[in-house]
């Protein structure tokens, strides 16, 4: 359900585990440098036992959290259990 309510026409980055879910919508794999993409959301699981492939294009997946939580230009939306979106404050 968490991923059926994502919008549309606004862009997703997300991981590989999670994109095949998202193929029907406007999406992009994650990368260190996201801010040069410009998503509208960022979305990923913080589950630590999943496979290290599901961060296929990052170099430091923690780094990434970090940096996409601490991010003055989005903010947490949603949260279920290790599921994170991340929101543009501009939207």
């Amino acid at each position: 359900e968490f991923i059926r309510n994502l919008p549309d026409v606004s862009t997703i980055m997300t991981q590989n585990s999670l994109a095949a879910h998202l193929s029907h919508k406007n999406l992009q794999l994650m990368r260190d440098d996201y801010h040069k993409y410009d998503p509208d959301y960022i979305f990923f699981d913080t589950n630590p036992d999943q496979n290290g492939n599901n961060w296929f294009g990052l170099k430091d997946k923690d780094k990434f959290i970090k940096n996409v939580s601490s991010d003055p230009a989005y903010y947490l939306s949603k949260q279920i259990s290790s599921y994170q979106l991340y929101a543009k404050k501009d939207l």
